[in-house]
C-alpha cells in the first residue's frame, strides 16, 4: 500500500515523514514540498535539506530491492524533516547607546513575542529609559499576519539627546566702522543706495560698546541604558580690552570706550582709534601722514598720500592716490586709478601698501600689497595684487571677476569669474613665495660642489704621501688633511640633509596652494606654480586648480 505521511514525531514539537510503495518517478523536493504545506504543519520550518536525504534513503531502498516487485519491498523511510521553532529576538545598541532595536524572526509553527515577553527582553539587556511602549504593542499586534521566517527590525528605545550648548558671543552696541564701509544703506523703500554708505560715527568716552553674553551649558539628556548624557561645554569667548577700551567697572561682560574715537572690531572685541577724521584728503589738506588711524569721511582725490600707522578707512573713492597703513584699509566704494603704462597693463596709478587687509567693493588699474587678505565685491580689473589670499566673492552672477593684471597669492585665489571673452591676458602667480627657498638651494648645491672638489683635490694630496711616511712634519700634514677632510664631507651630509628638509618644504607648501573659480574660468589666464606658466586654453565652468607634479590640474566643482 503506498504510502506518503507527514505526522507528530515522538519529540512533538518535530514532523515525520514516511515514504512507503510509490513510484520513484513522482517523488520530487518540490512535490514533497506542496504535499508538506497541505498538512497542518505548513507554518513549521521545513528542512529542503532532510527532504533531499529522505529521498535519497528511498531511491537507495528501491534500488536494492531491484529483485523484488515494489509491493515486496518491506523496509520503508521515516525521517524529520520539519520543526516547530519560536520567534527569534535579537537586540542592536547604537554604539552610543541612545537607540536600541529589535531584530524578530517570526515563529515557524511557534509562539512570537508577547508585549510583555519584549519589555522584558530589554530590561534584561539594561534598556531601562527611552521604551516606546506603543511601538512594542504595534510590532507585537503585527508578528502573527506575517509569513513565518520574516524579519523585522523596529527601534524600541530611544535616548534623549542633550540639548545644545550656546557658546559665548558678543552683541555690537556700536558697529565696527570696518563693517559699516563695507554695508550700504537700506533705503526707507527697501531698496539699496550703493553710494550711500552712512555717515561715520564717532564714540565718546564711556559710551558702551559691546556686551558678551555668557555660554550657556545645555540641558543633560539620557541613553537608553540610563546613563546621564551631559551636554558638551560651550565654547567660550573672553573680552580682551583693546587700546581706548575698557571693562565695566559695573559689569565685567560690558566693553565701554576711554577716549573719543572710531570704534573698530578686532579679534577678541573692539578697540578705539584715536583716529585723524577729515572729509576728503584733497588739496585743501594736502597729504596725511599721521600716527594712528585715519578716517575719510568722503574720498581720496588724484595725487594725493595717506600714510598711517594704523588702519586706514575711507568711506567713497581713493582715485590715483597712494595709501600707506600699519593695518588694515577699507574702501566703502572703489579704488580707481588709471593706466600709466601702455605696455604693461597691470601697473596702475593707485598704490595700497598695507599690514593687514584691504577692502573695497572693487578695484581697477591699482597696485596692491596687503600682508593679509585683499577682498574684493565687484571686480578688479588690470591690476597688481600681492596678498596672502585674494578673495572676489559675490551672491551676484555678474559680480566677483578677476580680468587681467597679475596677482601674486601666497596661499589661494577665490572668485565668481576669472578672465574674459576677450581673452585679456590675466596671470597668476605663486612663485615670489619659493624665492627664498629656491636661492637657498641654488647656495647648497654651489657650496656641496665647491666642497666635493676641495675633498676630491684633499684626498689625490693625501695618496701622494708615501704610505709609512715616518717624518714627523709629514704625518702631521697627513694628519691635519685627514680631519679637513672628514670635517667637510660632514658639512656636505649636513647639507645635503638641508637640502631634503627644503624639498619637502616647497613640496607641502606648494600642494597648500588653490584657485577656485565658482563660475567661468576663461581661456588666456596664465597660472605660474613653482615653474614655468601654463596657459588655460579653454573655457571651463565652476572648477578649482592645483599643482600636479610640474603642472598644474584642474578639478570640477560639484
Amino acid at each position: 500500500m503506498a504510502e506518503l505521511r507527514f505526522e507528530t514525531a515522538a519529540d512533538v514539537d518535530k514532523v515525520q515523514l514516511h515514504l512507503f510503495e510509490l513510484e520513484d518517478n513522482s517523488m520530487t523536493v518540490e512535490f514533497l514540498r506542496k504535499q508538506f504545506e497541505l498538512t497542518e504543519f505548513r507554518n513549521y520550518w521545513l528542512s529542503e535539506a532532510a527532504l533531499n536525504k529522505a529521498l535519497t534513503f528511498y531511491r537507495k531502498k528501491l534500488a536494492s530491492s531491484s529483485d523484488f516487485t515494489l509491493e515486496e519491498v518491506n523496509d520503508h523511510v521515516s525521517l524529520i524533516v520539519a520543526e516547530k521553532r519560536q520567534a527569534e529576538c535579537q537586540l542592536e545598541l547604537d554604539d552610543d547607546k541612545m537607540c536600541c532595536r529589535v531584530r524578530v524572526v517570526t515563529a515557524y509553527g511557534g509562539l512570537n513575542p508577547t508585549p510583555d515577553s519584549i519589555v522584558k527582553l530589554l530590561k534584561e539587556y539594561g534598556v531601562t529609559e527611552g521604551i516606546n511602549a506603543k511601538k512594542v504593542q504595534v510590532l507585537c499586534a503585527s508578528l502573527d499576519n506575517l509569513a513565518p521566517g520574516t524579519v523585522v527590525k523596529e527601534v524600541l528605545a530611544e535616548g534623549k539627546f542633550p540639548t545644545k550648548s550656546v557658546p559665548a558671543k558678543f552683541e555690537f552696541l556700536v558697529e565696527p566702522i570696518q563693517d559699516r564701509l563695507m554695508q550700504p544703506k537700506l533705503r526707507d523703500d527697501g531698496t539699496v543706495d550703493m553710494h550711500d554708505f552712512g555717515e561715520i560715527h564717532m564714540v565718546e568716552i564711556n559710551d558702551v560698546l559691546l556686551k558678551r553674553i555668557p555660554p550657556k551649558k545645555g540641558a543633560s539628556g539620557f541613553n537608553v541604558m540610563g546613563e546621564v548624557v551631559e551636554a558638551p561645554d560651550p565654547a567660550d569667548r573672553l573680552i580682551e580690552p583693546g587700546e581706548g577700551t575698557a571693562l565695566s567697572a559695573d559689569d565685567e561682560n560690558v566693553l565701554i570706550a576711554t577716549r573719543r574715537g572710531v570704534a573698530m572690531r578686532n579679534k577678541d572685541g573692539m578697540v578705539v582709534e584715536d583716529a585723524y577724521v577729515v572729509q576728503n584728503v584733497d588739496l585743501k589738506t594736502g597729504n596725511i601722514d599721521f600716527d594712528g588711524s585715519v578716517v575719510v569721511r568722503g574720498s581720496v582725490h588724484d595725487g594725493l598720500k595717506v600714510v598711517a600707522s594704523g588702519k586706514v578707512l575711507v568711506q567713497d573713492y581713493v582715485e590715483s592716490a597712494e595709501i600707506e597703513a600699519g593695518g588694515d584699509v577699507v574702501i566703502g566704494k572703489g579704488l580707481l586709478g588709471r593706466k600709466t603704462n601702455k605696455q604693461q597693463a597691470s601697473e596702475g596709478s593707485a598704490s595700497i601698501v598695507c599690514g593687514g587687509d584691504f577692502s573695497a567693493n572693487y578695484a581697477q588699474y591699482a597696485n596692491i600689497d596687503a600682508k593679509g587678505t585683499v577682498k574684493l565685491a565687484k571686480h578688479a580689473m588690470h591690476c597688481r595684487i600681492e596678498s596672502r589670499d585674494i578673495v572676489l566673492e559675490s551672491p551676484r552672477k555678474s559680480e566677483g571677476k578677476i580680468i587681467g593684471g597679475t596677482l601674486m597669492p601666497s596661499r589661494r585665489v577665490i572668485c565668481n569669474t576669472l578672465g574674459a571673452l576677450s581673452y585679456i591676458p590675466t596671470k597668476i602667480s605663486f612663485n615670489h613665495i619659493f624665492s627664498e627657498s629656491l636661492s637657498a638651494l641654488q647656495d647648497i648645491e654651489e657650496d656641496v660642489s665647491d666642497r666635493i672638489k676641495v675633498i676630491q683635490g684633499m684626498e689625490e694630496a693625501l695618496a701622494d704621501f708615501p704610505k709609512d711616511q715616518k717624518d714627523k712634519d709629514l704625518q702631521d700634514q697627513m694628519r691635519k688633511l685627514v680631519n679637513t677632510i672628514n670635517h667637510f664631507k660632514n658639512i656636505v651630509v649636513s647639507q645635503r640633509k638641508a637640502k631634503k628638509a627644503l624639498l619637502e618644504s616647497i613640496e607641502t607648501r606648494k600642494f597648500e596652494l588653490e584657485i577656485i573659480i565658482k563660475r567661468t574660468l576663461y581661456p588666456g589666464i596664465e597660472v605660474e606654480i613653482l615653474g614655468p606658466e601654463t596657459k588655460v586654453k579653454q573655457e571651463k565652468q565652476a572648477c578649482k586648480i592645483v599643482p600636479k607634479g610640474d603642472g598644474i590640474t584642474f578639478f570640477t566643482l560639484g
